[in-house]
């Protein structure tokens, strides 16, 4: 009975591939299509951003801000410190704006002496966590958590040491609970790298010093996707140098797994780190030890285990220093850092942009007649419109003596915007058209192409042009059973890509009729696709 199905459906296939040679619709595409390279510019490509606009915060004195965050509104939120407002010299300042850079409110927390904020991220839910150092409560690394309108839930002070200890960096983790490093002064009058984790509500659940004879910090941690931990930072206890850039990888219990340093016979630090998509590391920092002037940006890429496969320098005769780098969406780097080298003044705030390779593809400043800092490790980050948010300080614009310094830019062309998740049906069954819909729009109005990913090993390859805000619809016929997820991401007619969509799954149910197919040979399992397509159209 079984062959007799087969030789049935093989006659069948045979007289449909003579249907498909003689139909005029057999050399002829229904749906919208575009051949293009897959060799793709994606955010930014090859030319500099624009500025959208900046902003100035800050009183008669020095006010100064070190992280920058994008909130789930489209908002932002920044920390540094501010010696104009609050209660002490310095007291840690706590800002929030609307996707526009106007202000919300701002918050001040301190002492009567000096509290600082250094780092700052969005909590699950909807507050925010600040860490940094008080000297208000005795020179002790700060844990500060507030709500969402930045009113004050707990504040924590760690004391590692007999000295000084200090909070740079801190990260929320799957638990709910927080990971923070920086240092913490030991008994023989040096530092060591400080790693501690919290519980939600700030009670610490372990702490690990790492170090040796010198002194020692770590200056950024972010989560790996093994669940551990990568810290960046510097030594004088190891290396070549005075000072070199020191890389360390934990488990998720803050045991170390390795680490490397990375110097010359000068002084070299690293203040930024993150994990790229091939699971290596990027780091920027500075160096004494090479390039072309008394400090030069220093960026080093890395593997998954710590081992250097390229590193390049930027700048000129005088001091650079870079101290924030992201992965861009293209597979290339951006780094924020400063520069006394080139700009309008003293010293300006300078992007650079590479490709994945180091390789420069365009650098810019920003800064007036006087001084310009960029902020932290947190100085940059991505938005949601493929622009960057950027903190720093400035003492060319504003009231005081420093304001901190809040610049958004966009991409020259600036991509659609991510796609909505696919719209269609969730069980279906083989061998038969199903369509499903999504829409974006683009920022600068032109027109905009989809791809489709079906989870099944198969693209829509790129479809359109369709109208930006107008809805696509695209079909599908998947041939075997399983569980698949849809993406969709878009691109304008300048090749400026969004990011994917979140996925829509898919169940294919198992027939008899798809078994059969999947029987046949590779040349009639295509003509019957064929077939369905035209007679489905």
């Amino acid at each position: 009975m079984g062959r007799k199905i087969c030789r049935t459906i093989l006659v069948w296939g045979l007289a449909l591939c003579l249907i498909v040679l003689i139909s005029p619709y057999g050399a002829t595409r229904t749906a919208k299509s575009l051949t293009t390279s897959l060799n793709t510019l994606f955010v930014f490509g090859n030319q500099p951003p624009s500025e959208e606009w900046n902003k100035t915060f800050g009183g008669s004195d020095e006010d100064i801000g070190y992280a920058v965050q994008q909130t789930g509104d489209g908002g932002y939120i920044i920390t540094g410190y501010t010696a104009s407002y609050g209660a002490g010299k310095f007291d840690v300042w706590l800002i929030k704006m609307d996707s526009k850079g106007n202000e919300e409110w701002n918050r001040s927390f301190g002492g009567s002496n000096i509290d600082v904020g250094t780092d700052v991220q969005q909590t699950d839910d909807g507050g925010y966590i600040i860490t940094g150092v008080t000297v208000s409560e005795g020179y002790d690394m700060l844990l500060l958590k507030t709500d969402a309108n930045g009113n004050k839930v707990w504040m924590k002070t760690l004391k590692g040491g007999a000295g000084h200890d200090a909070g740079l960096a801190v990260r929320q983790v799957d638990d709910g609970g927080y990971v923070v490093t920086g240092y913490t002064f030991t008994t023989e009058r040096n530092y060591d790298v400080w790693l501690v984790k919290l519980d939600g509500n700030g009670n610490m659940e372990w702490d690990k010093k790492i170090g040796g004879c010198c002194s020692d910090a770590g200056e950024c941690i972010q989560l790996t996707d093994d669940g551990g931990y990568i810290i960046v930072g510097i030594t004088e206890s190891y290396g070549c140098g005075h000072y070199d850039i020191w890389l360390i990888k934990v488990d998720s219990e803050g045991n170390e797994e390795w680490n490397k340093t990375f110097g010359g016979s000068g002084d070299d630090f690293g203040f930024s780190i993150q994990q790229t998509s091939d699971g290596g590391y990027i780091i920027a920092g500075c160096t004494e030890s090479y390039g072309s002037g008394n400090s030069d940006i220093w960026l080093i890429k890395t593997d998954s285990n710590g081992n250097e496969e390229w590193n390049k320098t930027f700048g000129g005769r005088d001091v650079e220093r870079g101290y924030a780098v992201l992965e861009t969406i293209d597979g290339g780097y951006i780094i924020a850092g400063d520069t006394e080298s080139y700009g309008s003044g003293n010293s300006d705030i300078w992007l650079i942009k590479t490709d994945s390779n180091g390789n420069e593809e365009w650098n810019k400043t920003f800064g007036g007649s006087h001084y310009e800092k960029i902020g932290y490790h947190n100085a940059i980050q991505r938005t949601a419109d493929g622009g960057y948010i950027i903190i720093g300080c400035t003492s060319s614009y504003g009231a005081g003596n420093y304001d901190a310094w809040v610049i958004k830019v966009v991409p020259a062309n600036r991509p659609p915007s991510t796609p909505n998740i696919p719209q269609g049906e969730t069980n279906v069954t083989p061998l038969k058209k199903y369509t499903y819909t999504t829409v974006s729009a683009d920022p600068d109005g032109d027109e905009i192409y989809y791809m489709f990913d079906w989870g099944d090993g198969t693209t829509s390859g790129w479809l359109g042009p369709y109208k930006s805000g107008e809805t696509v619809k695209v079909s599908h016929i998947w041939t075997k059973s399983g569980v698949y997820e849809i993406k969709v991401k878009a691109k304008d007619s300048k090749d400026a890509e969004s990011e994917w969509s979140e996925p829509l799954q898919i169940t294919v149910q198992s027939t008899l009729l798809e078994k059969i197919y999947n029987m046949l040979p590779e040349f009639l399992r295509n003509i019957i696709l064929r077939i369905l397509d035209i007679l489905s159209s």
